[in-house]
């Protein structure tokens, strides 16, 4: 494109001196000259257009003034224009035009046309302003060959000079507005915003390639990341990004820098308070000295047999010391370290048969699962620190005497297709998100379909089968599903979308979660279709046995089976493969946990409060639905992420 040269020329006009009584002076009087198209300051044109240019002149301060001239020159390019013509100048209540000279300078490619006006017909030479306007009125042609060029559009900038003389050719006070013609089609401008924890921190227009800017300030130990855009994508200030449409972007932090608890184990002195502080603290323990009547305290000690003493502690993670004392007038700290050595684990098996207490050392982790009763008619379902049977253990630390609870479920269970690799305690297994709802609506990606059913395997299963390792290229080992995926695939339960490709962030369809539980089942079917639209799909035997035992149901006569599965709708799948069938609100426990997003009239309602309430139950009289009794403890499932 050309350059566009704005040229504004200055006439210098001499006239006698005429005053006026009835008129602002000059000097009091500020004129706008605005130069417009279709009163429009900035218009867009196409080449082979005729477009009229219009100078209007009035008082800002809504004063009245007298003229006594005006010189009026407005440039244009002429390399977008065909020459230009003034059409009338209307001045007032009169129209009175000048003579009309043409200037044209090859080299700068720009061409000037002017009016002068001056008023010898009027009283006193000059012309009286009461708020009216003055307008000169030009067309110009957009030239055929204007070159639009690879941007789209070219702009054209239009300027014009105007100069007003008063009575005593003392020149009035300007304010300048120039027109702007865009010629071709504009950009496309596209809003990028930028947002840190749900407040705008920047903004801007884009029409072409533009630069992350950076993030705001740390603050409460946190670190910026990065920018996030809607799909997912992480961005750093600095890198270049090229809008489709308009974008936001919002600032991820990393995770708050823990807290650590150090626990003082006394040993018999005096107790000690524990302190909590972030990770990474450092803490002299020489500030910290319990007491015990007839003993003198000999230090810390990182282990429960006082064979490590310790002086200062860094907490990167919950840690506990254990105090050594030395009877009163010994003289070797060091080696007269007394206090308990053991304490005792007492099995309360409630109706089962008997187990011995054991004596450990302090310290000493005992794996329960190396003790389990018998109750006949009844199956173990784990032990627990309470005689509620809420807080469950697999293993415990020996700090103090404990004694652990024996949970019992009768062998009966309902539902002879239940996979047995599923735990029979109806654990929580739906979580709500960040926001606090539940979002029943909402689809489920393959990382949250294997969370589920990681959640609700078999406790010794899981443990068994535990690992971090996997064959998929995208499922990182730092990632928040790493665990799931791994050990769901180590059991066979789950498959990549290919051999090393298992697609975290894709949607689970309705076929595929259905056939991940039939998998899991030794339920067959040998019939004919049950639905319209799987005759030809890969899942069509997954998806008939399913149908067939009353685990799924269609839409009329189709499953939909490449439709993406709605967390209401797993929740429901979920709840008939482990009959956990409540069968109205009154099955429930007042105090449950609620969902203002799960309300009593949708038809997932008990779906949705069974999925996401850790409980007790009793089986109905008919032996298939069940009536809530206890809450039980929701196991704390970020272990595992």
């Amino acid at each position: 494109m050309k350059k566009i040269l704005v040229i504004f020329l200055i006439l210098s006009l001499l006239s006698s001196l005429v005053t006026t009584g009835f008129a602002a002076s000059s000097a009091d009087v500020t004129l706008t000259h605005t130069l417009t198209c279709n009163g429009q300051r900035v218009y867009t044109a196409n080449p082979g257009d005729e477009i009229k240019v219009v100078l209007t002149l009035t008082s800002s301060d809504g004063n009245a003034f007298d003229i006594k001239n005006i010189q009026s020159e407005v440039a244009y390019d002429t390399a977008l224009f065909e020459q230009a013509e003034v059409t009338d100048v209307q001045i007032a209540t009169q129209s009175q035009k000048s003579g009309w000279n043409t200037n044209e300078n090859s080299h700068y490619e720009y061409r000037v046309f002017s009016v002068h006006a001056m008023f010898p017909n009027t009283p006193e030479g000059l012309l009286h302003c009461e708020n009216e306007q003055i307008i000169a009125e030009y067309t110009l042609k957009v030239k055929d060959t204007a070159q639009i060029g690879d941007s789209g559009y070219v702009k054209s900038l239009i300027g014009r000079d105007v100069s007003v003389y008063g009575p005593d050719l003392e020149a009035y006070g300007e304010v300048a507005e120039d027109l702007t013609v865009v010629i071709g089609t504009p950009q496309t401008i596209h809003t990028i915003r930028y947002m840190n924890n749900g407040q705008q921190f920047s903004s801007a227009d884009v029409t072409d390639t533009t630069t992350i800017i950076n993030g705001p300030a740390p603050a409460g130990g946190l670190v910026f990341l990065g920018w996030e855009d809607e799909n997912g994508r992480l961005w750093q200030p600095g890198e270049t990004y090229t809008p489709t449409a308009n974008t936001v972007f919002t600032a991820k932090w990393s995770t708050p820098i823990p807290n650590y608890t150090l626990t003082f184990h006394s040993n018999g002195g005096s107790s000690v308070a524990p302190v909590t502080r972030p990770a990474g603290s450092s803490i002299d323990l020489s500030g910290y000295v319990p007491t015990w009547n007839g003993y003198i305290f000999s230090g810390w000690y990182s282990d429960a047999a006082l064979t490590t003493p310790v002086a200062n502690i860094t907490l990167n993670a919950n840690t506990d010391v254990y105090a050594g004392w030395q009877l009163a007038g010994t003289q070797n700290p060091s080696t007269n370290n007394v206090g308990p050595t053991k304490y005792t684990l007492y099995f309360e098996t409630l109706g089962g048969t008997k187990l011995e207490a054991l004596q450990k050392p302090i310290g000493a982790i005992i794996d329960l699962k190396d003790y389990i009763p018998e109750k006949e008619g009844f199956v173990f379902a784990g032990w627990y620190l309470d005689e509620d049977l809420t807080d469950k253990a697999i293993a415990v630390k020996m700090t103090k005497n404990i004694t652990v609870y024996a949970k019992w479920e009768v062998k009966e269970a309902p539902g002879s297709n239940t996979p047995d690799i599923f735990a029979s305690e109806h654990y929580a297994y739906l979580l709500g998100r960040e926001d606090g709802y539940v979002h029943p609506q909402a689809n489920l990606t393959r990382a949250e379909a294997a969370t589920i059913f990681f959640r609700l395997i078999d406790e010794e299963v899981r443990e068994n089968s535990l690992t971090k390792t996997n064959r998929f290229d995208d499922v990182s080992a730092d990632a928040w599903y790493n665990t799931a995926v791994s050990t769901l695939a180590n059991l066979g339960i789950l498959e990549g979308r290919d051999e090393t490709h298992f697609m975290p962030d894709e949607l689970v369809t309705r076929s595929e979660l259905t056939t991940m539980v039939v998998r899991l089942s030794e339920a067959t079917y040998n019939g004919a279709d049950l639905f319209d639209d799987v005759s030809a799909h890969w899942a069509r035997d997954y998806i008939n046995t399913a149908a067939s035992i009353g685990w799924v149901v269609g839409d009329g006569d189709l499953f939909r089976p490449d439709d993406s599965i709605t967390r209401a709708e797993v929740a429901v799948l979920v709840n008939r493969v482990l009959n956990r069938l409540p069968e109205t609100k009154e099955d429930l426990l007042p105090d449950m946990k609620v969902w203002a997003d799960n309300p009593e009239n949708e038809w997932y309602y008990l779906a949705i409060c069974e999925a996401t309430n850790s409980h007790d139950y009793e089986l109905k009289e008919d032996g298939v639905h069940e009536k809530w009794v206890s809450f039980t403890a929701t196991p704390d499932w970020t272990l595992f992420e």
